[in-house]
């Protein structure tokens, strides 16, 4: 086992944290969404509803949007990172194995 394989681990890690954050954002979203409908039909009314709607529609939400956006995208990268962690150890394993073969080829005993 070489030091990648606790590296791939905590990528791995990484990963899944990501992408339940980036789940869990779109659920957070898609409920404010729905509760906001009868709100922007007209269930509230005067200054406080304009406003709230207004910072809902042009703050909440696009910034619930972008942050998941964010999270995809760190998502993909995660998984890239992680991908390069597991091919190094691989790679790493099997040249560690090949030496180890070489000197047990070489040695009497």
């Amino acid at each position: 086992m070489s030091i990648f394989s606790f590296e791939a681990q905590i990528a791995d890690q990484a990963v899944n944290l990501i992408n339940s954050s980036a789940n869990q954002t779109q659920e957070v979203l898609g409920d404010v969404v729905s509760k906001f409908g009868p709100i922007n039909d007209g269930a509230w009314i005067g200054k406080g509803a304009e406003a709230f709607k207004s910072e809902v529609l042009s703050e909440l939400i696009p910034g619930l949007s972008d942050l998941i956006q964010y999270l995809q995208t760190a998502d993909n990268l995660a998984k890239e990172v992680a991908s390069e962690i597991h091919a190094a150890d691989d790679f790493l394993n099997g040249l560690f194995g090949f030496v180890e073969d070489v000197f047990d080829a070489i040695t009497p005993w």
